[in-house]
């Protein structure tokens, strides 16, 4: 942008936030209709979400400050490590993918084998089975024999007393149809048409009622709210923050007002990762205790919980730092976690959505981005992510290689730097 828009340092980093806002939103709305490859529910696994996602949005608030204090070689020099170890992990991964599927396949294999043999060791006889069998066939030509006897006894009983009663009532029936019975008839005719209907509505409107209720169960729209709420609460607080160059300053730039709220909102996103942490924690153990099995991306253990916590903050602190998205140092360890490619995929488009919409929002405010120009290079990159993301999952569904996202992950993560310029 510098080059071809001759934007300057802060124009070029506000508008890219912009554009990254506009391709992970497009990335949502694909991810969001979309259900999980191994079990029927989202694609987006919400508990992650509201796990990592608050947690790296403090990590990158701490890593502004640090952008600021370190040198520009140690930066180079973390970056390079973090992206080369991630990248030498991810592709040891990748090639030993094959190698775990030839090894589950020939263990299948070996227990059904087992089984079958077992099953075979077991077998009767064939003389065995032939007497058996002609005894069988004596006792119940016996049975048979004696049932069909007392049948036919009982239903010629049953025919003599149904023809005496059906001629006594034949004898005594008389049948007389006036005007007033018509019309007694037809009004209940109707009377039962209106019930039907009315039946019919309230039906209606249950199945409508269910439908909704159905359809917030699987969306989790409950947490899709947290979520949202959350995400408000930082855009306000960054907002009454402000930066050096915004046009409306509620409190002094790097004032004792400025620092507190700076804190304030750093405790309020870490602390809604733990309380969140601590829930998936509890249902964890309850679900031990009362031995349900249900599926989740990983196991919520206390230490998968801490790692999770701790990695999402160094992914945001170093993203802040390096000036690169958090999504690309998460994903990788998501997928060295065992989490499938495409959560992994779905949850890091939407880390990246929250972090970059929040910056972008306030760039916007703060007049620090040209908003016509943000504004058609958000929509450019939001329907060629939409087009291209659809091609490319088409393509992985069609090849069943989802170890696809893996390398292109992997080839991604190449060390390119250049020093970001973030404002505080």
């Amino acid at each position: 942008m510098q080059l071809l828009m001759r934007f300057n340092t802060f124009e070029a980093t506000a508008t890219s936030q912009c554009l990254m806002t506009g391709s992970s939103l497009a990335g949502l709305i694909l991810n969001f209709i979309r259900r999980n490859p191994v079990v029927d529910m989202p694609l987006i696994d919400m508990d992650m979400v509201l796990l990592l996602g608050p947690m790296q949005m403090c990590g990158s608030s701490i890593g502004v400050i640090v952008n600021r204090v370190l040198p520009a070689w140690l930066i180079i020099v973390l970056l390079v490590v973090c992206l080369l170890y991630e990248t030498i992990r991810l592709m040891r991964r990748l090639c030993d993918q094959p190698k775990r599927a030839r090894n589950e396949t020939q263990l299948t294999a070996a227990e059904h084998t087992q089984q079958t043999r077992g099953r075979l060791g077991m077998a009767v006889p064939v003389e065995d089975q032939q007497s058996a069998g002609e005894m069988g066939v004596t006792t119940r030509k016996a049975a048979g024999d004696e049932e069909k006897k007392q049948d036919g006894n009982e239903t010629q009983k049953e025919q003599k007393t149904s023809g005496i009663r059906e001629d006594d009532v034949c004898e005594n029936q008389e049948v007389l149809v006036s005007s007033e019975d018509e019309h007694v008839i037809h009004k209940e005719e109707r009377d039962t048409q209106a019930a039907a209907l009315d039946s019919d509505d309230r039906r209606r409107r249950k199945t409508e009622f269910e439908t909704i209720k159905y359809l917030w169960e699987r969306h989790e729209l409950t947490k899709w709210s947290i979520l949202l709420t959350i995400w408000t609460i930082n855009l306000t607080i960054t907002f009454i923050k402000g930066g050096k160059r915004s046009t409306v300053h509620v409190v002094p730039f790097c004032s004792v007002s400025y620092w507190t709220i700076y804190v304030v909102g750093c405790l309020f996103l870490a602390t809604a990762s733990l309380l969140w942490g601590y829930k998936l924690l509890k249902r964890h153990k309850k679900r031990l205790r009362l031995h349900q099995l249900c599926y989740s991306s990983i196991e919520f253990t206390p230490d998968n919980v801490q790692f999770l916590l701790a990695q999402a903050f160094f992914a945001g602190m170093l993203g802040a730092i390096v000036g690169i998205g958090g999504g690309l140092i998460l994903g990788p360890a998501l997928l060295l976690k065992g989490v499938v490619p495409s959560v992994s995929s779905s949850l890091t488009s939407c880390l990246v959505l929250l972090s970059a919409s929040t910056a972008g929002t306030i760039n916007l405010t703060s007049r620090m981005a040209p908003p016509s120009i943000s504004g058609v290079l958000f929509l450019v990159l939001f329907f060629t992510t939409l087009v291209g993301k659809s091609l490319l999952d088409r393509l992985v569904g069609s090849k069943h290689f989802p170890m696809t996202e893996c390398s292109q992950m992997s080839l991604y993560m190449c060390p390119k730097y250049k020093r970001p310029h973030i404002s505080a």
